[in-house]
C-alpha cells in the first residue's frame, strides 16, 4: 500500500548520483526543509528540478523529499485507526529523514526493524508455510 513513497524517492536519486539510504542522514542536515506540496510523483519530480535550478541547498531538497513522502504516509496511516505504536516497515524505513518525520509528526515511539525492507517477504513466507502446513494450496 505505501510503496509509492519509495518508488518516488528512487525516481529523484539519480541527478545528485546518490544511493536511497543516503537521502537520511542528508536530509537530517537540513536546517529548512524545501517545500513539496504535489501528491503526484510526476509533479513533484519537476518540483525538485525547480529546486535544483533555484540553486536550493542538496541537505534542503532531500529534507523536503523526505518530508513530502513522511506527510503521503501520515495523511494515509490517519485514514485509519492504530495503537500506540507504528512500526515502519519497508524499504522507506531505512530513510531516517522519513522516519524522523514521522515521529515528530504522529508523536508516538516508532519501531523500526533492522533490516525493514525484508518484513513483507518474510510475512509472506510465513503465511505460504501456514497454508501448506494446513493443507491448503492456492
Amino acid at each position: 500500500m505505501l510503496r509509492a513513497p519509495v518508488d518516488s524517492l528512487r525516481s529523484w536519486l539519480p541527478p545528485w548520483g546518490l544511493k536511497l539510504e543516503e537521502l537520511g542522514p542528508i536530509g537530517l542536515e537540513s536546517k529548512e526543509p524545501a517545500i513539496i506540496t504535489s501528491q503526484c510523483t510526476v509533479f513533484a519530480e519537476t518540483e525538485v528540478v525547480s529546486l535544483i535550478a533555484d540553486d536550493i541547498k542538496l541537505a534542503d531538497i532531500v529534507s523536503g523529499i523526505n518530508k513530502s513522502v513522511a506527510e503521503r504516509i501520515i495523511s494515509q496511516v490517519k485514514k485509519i485507526r492504530w495503537e500506540k505504536d507504528i512500526a515502519v516497515t519497508g524499504g522507506v524505513g531505512k530513510n531516517t529523514g522519513v522516519v524522523s518525520f514521522l515521529e515528530a509528526a504522529l508523536e508516538m515511539i516508532k519501531r523500526v526493524p533492522v533490516d525493514p525492507q525484508l518484513v513483507g517477504a518474510i510475512g509472506a513466507a510465513v503465511i505460504a508455510k501456514d497454508l501448506l502446513t494446513d493443507g491448503v494450496q492456492n
